[in-house]
């Protein structure tokens, strides 16, 4: 007798009929053969698994999942450290037009990096030296360039006033076939201005590092970084300008080289850490003229009152006390160009007196009603005493 029936004869010892061949046969492929059978087909029982050990619905799916996700930071561990050996191996030769505060500010970032040159109307040659970066005055601009080569990346941080004529005093042998960035506070004006008046074989990239030298001290982590890429020459634009032949070849490595020159810039500010806000020129003035030209216009008003810290401050009165504070510390020339060069920023004043108006109003109707109800209650209590002394 086989273990099979020896088993079968245990398990069901009380039913005759079930030994009948037919019968016999399929409850054994039953019991042994049928896959929901608690049986093996060796006649060991085999065990179903325990409900402790049993995979929660979902759990399979969610291992899966995190180790997804964790392949995915190692993958992204790997292109950033591969992102940033290949930047160390390249460098730009950047030139700052306008060495003053924030010039200096920003070539102590960049020439971390890069080749930097600054050059402006003053003498900043003792600044430029501190800061580890070159130095020439505007007027020797040519001869500069000559003597050492261009540039691939000039950058006009000047006043927003001074941007034209500065623009145009400029030789154009500084702009071809370099990549021209802004840095201005607003973003049309500078924008159409490039256009206009820099050679057709530039780039343009408009920018607004959103800090300065005050917000941006001791770091550029989380401030916000806005541009856009205004102009980068195509390969068919190159291709006829190449040599003057039509190099096609030549065309497309100028291309990449030049969407590079484009990104190897950005990576400055993505690596300090900013959060890079790419925009039209159009939509950025849009919204500076909610935020960063309001934020100066209640500065420079709430400063015309003579505000001072009191023995009583609130957190909210310190927060405007260092807000008319920061706005102030920038020029003149700052909030003059926002309100000038922003078109949307006449609208704006106009809607903030229009609310001035609105909020005095609301406060005189308020004094009308309270006064009236005053007046009533008065003319009630006289009625009352006429009435008991009758």
């Amino acid at each position: 007798k086989t273990p099979q029936v020896r088993l079968f004869r245990m398990v069901c010892p009380h039913s005759p009929s079930l030994r009948r061949p037919k019968l016999l046969l399929l409850t054994l492929w039953l019991m042994f053969m049928a896959p929901s059978s608690s049986f093996s087909p060796l006649g060991s029982v085999r065990r179903s698994p325990s409900p402790m050990l049993r995979a929660a619905p979902g759990e399979t799916e969610l291992s899966d999942l995190k180790s997804r996700e964790q392949s995915l930071r190692d993958e992204l561990r790997r292109l950033e450290s591969e992102k940033a050996a290949l930047l160390r191996q390249k460098k730009l030769r950047i030139c700052i037009i306008g060495f003053g505060n924030f010039g200096q500010f920003l070539a102590k970032t960049f020439s971390k990096q890069h080749e930097v040159t600054g050059a402006s109307r003053g003498d900043y040659r003792d600044h430029a030296a501190a800061i580890g970066c070159d130095f020439c005055h505007l007027s020797d601009i040519s001869s500069y360039t000559s003597k050492h080569g261009g540039f691939d990346v000039v950058v006009v941080a000047v006043a927003i006033p001074a941007f034209v004529k500065t623009i145009q005093s400029l030789p154009r042998s500084l702009f071809q076939g370099a990549l021209i960035v802004d840095v201005l506070s607003v973003k049309e004006h500078p924008k159409d201005v490039m256009l206009q008046l820099l050679p057709e074989d530039s780039d343009i990239l408009c920018t607004h590092p959103m800090f300065g030298p005050e917000s941006g001290r001791y770091s550029w982590e989380d401030l916000a970084f806005v541009y856009e890429r205004t102009r980068i020459l195509e390969a068919s634009t190159l291709v006829s300008r190449v040599n003057g032949q039509g190099d096609e070849e030549e065309g497309r490595q100028e291309k990449h080289s030049r969407v590079d020159r484009v990104e190897l810039f950005l990576s400055i500010f993505e690596q300090e850490g900013c959060r890079m806000l790419e925009m039209s020129c159009k939509d950025h003035d849009a919204y500076a003229a909610n935020s960063q030209f309001i934020s100066h216009l209640l500065g420079r008003m709430l400063r015309q009152q003579g505000l001072v810290a009191t023995p009583i401050d609130t957190k909210a009165f310190t927060n405007v006390l260092q807000l008319v504070e920061t706005t102030c510390n920038d020029s003149w020339d700052l909030f003059y160009g926002l309100y000038k060069y922003n078109q949307n920023s006449a609208s704006t004043l106009l809607l903030l007196r229009k609310a001035l108006v609105d909020v005095e109003w609301q406060l005189k109707e308020m004094e009308s009603k309270d006064y009236s109800s005053s007046v009533s209650s008065e003319w009630t209590a006289k009625e009352k005493v006429q009435e008991r002394a009758r």
